[in-house]
């Protein structure tokens, strides 16, 4: 495989900077099908059998309340973890399959099998995240039915409310997991590969061209390179809704430009996920970066806009 054969891929996508050489062979484009198609399928599906299980769990849970049974109530869920895992455990192995043949498509090598590892991996986080949200959403439901009988209002005030709870609910989960799964999984198996070819990989550039909205996080993180063994470049996704992916710059390419490595200050802010109390106050990019264009891009737009008021 040719794997400069990539070199036009940044007429067809066009994103807030110009790509780097390393960034060249990545098919940014088809990745942002390929995430669209990911989320949307998972949103569609899980939200099809949540929804339906929704019905049946608010007319037990409306029976219970009705003859005042406290422990029918207690005892009232939705019985549809099973089918729910399956799902999750299916997109996972599908973006994790789609990572691992999109980076060794950009390697010219040959994708790895799937390790037992990481398929099991996979079955134990699938299980954890529809125990969880369905254990959130009925204990939501139910925290909600308590809290408006408690104000002295009717019953299917209370139960209306504990309705919008799940709907809400639901939504809020398979939107959030769709954006962290997919993109996760599949920046999984890009690491997968490059694992798999170290002795090929120079270091890796962290690309967040993806994002619609890049937050300050992320372009502080943007273009900035690692080793290739830095534990950093482990870390898949920082936040919801975030699209950026490793890199790979491999030791025969043209240019190698040096590893400067993530700054601590910008290496000590994450945690599990990037959120609002942890942002810079600004991005945090280096002077000479593209990431540093596009922060003052959005300075001089901000100063014009708010000039105008």
């Amino acid at each position: 495989i040719n794997r400069r054969a990539f070199a036009d891929h940044e007429d067809k996508y066009k994103s807030f900077r110009k790509q780097t050489f390393a960034e060249h062979k990545v098919d940014f484009k088809s990745l942002e099908r390929k995430m669209d198609q990911l989320e949307a399928e998972f949103n569609k599906e899980t939200q099809a059998i949540l929804t339906a299980e929704r019905k049946v769990y608010m007319k037990k849970l409306t029976k219970a309340v009705e003859k005042g049974d406290k422990v029918a109530i207690k005892k009232a869920t939705m019985n549809v973890q099973v089918a729910y895992s399956k799902i999750i455990r299916e997109k996972m192995k599908e973006s994790y399959e789609y990572g691992k043949r999109n980076a060794a498509l950009e390697m010219g090598v040959n994708t790895p099998t799937n390790a037992k590892a990481i398929l099991d991996q996979i079955d134990i986080q699938a299980d954890a995240i529809a125990e969880m949200h369905i254990a959130q959403i009925t204990n939501e439901s139910k925290t909600k039915l308590v809290e408006v009988l408690n104000k002295g209002e009717s019953t299917s005030a209370a139960l209306a409310v504990a309705d919008a709870a799940v709907a809400k609910k639901i939504v809020d989960f398979t939107r959030n997991t769709s954006q962290i799964v997919m993109s996760g999984y599949i920046n999984h198996g890009r690491n997968t590969v490059f694992e798999t070819y170290s002795d090929d990989i120079y270091a890796l550039q962290r690309s967040e061209i993806l994002d619609a909205g890049t937050c300050h996080y992320c372009l502080s993180v943007d273009g900035r390179i690692v080793e290739k063994d830095d534990p950093f470049g482990k870390n898949t996704v920082f936040h919801s809704s975030c699209r950026g992916i490793w890199v790979e710059i491999l030791l025969d390419e043209d240019e190698l430009p040096p590893i400067g490595g993530i700054p601590k200050s910008i290496r000590d802010r994450f945690g599990d996920a990037v959120n609002d109390l942890i942002q810079p106050k600004e991005p945090q990019a280096k002077k000479d970066s593209a990431a540093r264009k596009e922060i003052e891009k959005r300075a001089k737009r901000k100063k014009k806009k708010n000039d105008k008021k």
